[in-house]
């Protein structure tokens, strides 16, 4: 795929500039990373390559005053490629935010697939579970924090988190005031834990998956679910 897209931008190698190498990626790369992974993987695959380059890449001084600090993004100047066609500048935010995903943003929207919430503050792990979900025909949204999940949990047919890191206590106070319609599975270390908590939330439809098991458990967590609710798969 690599190789694809530097024929495609007539180059032997990629951009040595970390802003143009990030236009490079989102020019001739991220349409495809899209087709295969959905447009939520991919796009937290480029916030965390825009953070993790910041330190490998040198950036071009700024052509223009920075903005002011209540702006929410920073505009890059435009890049020209080496065949001279001018290439759009690249907004990036000034800082990281946290991966809040919207209903409307998920992987896919096609009637009948399983669709699931993953909240992970592990980056890796959100992208390695996504892409099993994926794989087994799932519409995946994934978030890092269960602030503010439950308000969106009925748009789901099964939600799958962690307990450490992503503020569970707030989701588990929702679930005692709100009880989900969806399916709920806890992917951590803390089994336990997990099930003491979803016990105490009474909640009725529950699996936990011991963190260090490979994604596809989870995968074959969320089909016995949903088999046992009576959702196809």
């Amino acid at each position: 795929m690599i190789a694809v897209a530097l024929r495609g931008a007539r180059r032997k190698g990629p951009p040595k500039r970390r802003d143009e190498f990030l236009a490079f990626v989102e020019r001739h790369l991220l349409g495809e990373l899209r087709r295969k992974l959905g447009s939520d993987v991919s796009s937290a695959l480029m916030d965390d390559l825009a953070v993790g380059l910041a330190d490998c890449y040198p950036t071009k001084p700024p052509s223009r005053p920075a903005p002011a600090d209540d702006d929410e993004t920073t505009e890059r100047p435009t890049i020209r490629a080496p065949d001279g066609e001018t290439q759009p500048p690249v907004a990036v935010p000034k800082e990281r935010a946290p991966a809040r995903i919207e209903d409307d943003d998920r992987v896919s929207h096609v009637s009948g697939r399983r669709s699931v919430l993953v909240i992970d503050a592990d980056r890796m792990a959100r992208v390695d579970l996504s892409r099993a979900l994926i794989r087994a025909d799932c519409e995946v949204t994934v978030r890092d924090t269960c602030k503010g999940a439950l308000s969106s949990a009925d748009n789901y047919d099964v939600i799958v988190t962690d307990v450490d890191g992503v503020a569970i206590d707030d989701l588990i106070e929702a679930f005692v005031d709100d009880p989900p319609s969806c399916a709920v599975i806890a992917w951590t270390k803390a089994v336990q834990r997990a099930k003491s908590m979803f016990v105490a939330a009474g909640l009725t439809s529950f699996s936990v998956v011991h963190k260090e098991e490979r994604p596809a458990n989870v995968v074959a967590a969320v089909d016995a679910l949903l088999t046992d609710r009576g959702r196809p798969h």
